[in-house]
């Protein structure tokens, strides 16, 4: 039977013998995987930021387009309620609050 000092040392032979035999082939496979996905990705960036430009434009025109009808109601609601306290002070009504 073997002892736990035995299989300490056959711990640390087996880790030191997989980690010169895996890290260069883990390595390996991270620069292959970076050089194979990573122009994929930038592609795809790419792809995706130029179907969004017409979007982005669109946005833009529709806040243009929402400000500016909140300003032109505004007004009339300003405008529109002038004339209406002039109406009731005219016609000697009381005013509405």
């Amino acid at each position: 039977m073997l002892s736990k000092s035995d299989l300490k040392a056959i711990k640390i032979v087996i880790h030191d013998e997989f980690h010169t035999f895996v890290t260069p082939q883990i390595d390996g496979l991270k620069k292959e995987f970076h050089t194979f996905v990573t122009p994929q990705i930038d592609g795809l960036k790419k792809e995706i930021g130029n179907q969004l430009k017409p979007i982005k434009s669109d946005i833009k025109r529709i806040k243009k387009d929402v400000s500016t009808m909140i300003i032109f109601f505004d007004k009339t609601d300003v405008e529109l309620n002038k004339r209406v306290k002039r109406i009731e002070k005219h016609l000697g009504l009381p005013q509405l609050e």
